[in-house]
């Protein structure tokens, strides 16, 4: 979305960057108290007890690093199972708002900046998508290659005795 109106309005990037971030805080941080006051009871009801236990174990040893991943990475990640374990569990609200409000305005301001430098061009591309088939045939087979080598490692890697 950040993308969208950086591209479609003459607002400065960074003013969508910010409103988009602030936003995502802001849900973020009600989905958090939401969680706290509801309890783990709460949590296992909604996102399955195998889920809670390890999204919440994840928090309780590396609280910050996992609420930095889910928040910063722009991958599908679990955001709302990690924000509400962070919820359940003692994690401080001062911190839990910096950590996120931090790292979604640096995420929102990457995507803001890359769109307002290259948005025109990659409007163009997909307008005329014919003029840049071998390039997006090349990112396509990259892509592939960086899936298909994630999935090889992550089963070679499960497969392996631990030492």
């Amino acid at each position: 979305m950040v993308a969208v109106l950086v591209v479609t309005q003459r607002d400065a990037w960074y003013v969508c960057a910010l409103v988009a971030a602030l936003g995502a805080t802001i849900g973020a941080y009600l989905t958090f108290r939401l969680a706290r006051k509801a309890g783990e009871a709460w949590l296992h009801s909604k996102f399955g007890q195998s889920r809670v236990a390890r999204f919440r174990n994840a928090v309780k040893e590396r609280g910050t690093a996992t609420l930095i991943a889910v928040t910063a990475i722009p991958f599908p990640l679990p955001t709302s199972v990690v924000v509400a374990a962070a919820g359940a569990s003692d994690y401080p609200p001062g911190k839990f708002v910096a950590v996120v409000g931090g790292c979604r305005l640096v995420r929102y301001a990457a995507i803001g900046l890359l769109v307002d430098r290259y948005g025109r061009q990659i409007i163009r591309m997909f307008r005329h998508p014919t003029q840049y088939a071998g390039w997006l045939i090349l990112l396509g087979a990259i892509s592939a290659a960086l899936i298909a080598a994630g999935i090889l490692l992550h089963r070679r890697l499960v497969a392996s005795p631990a030492r």
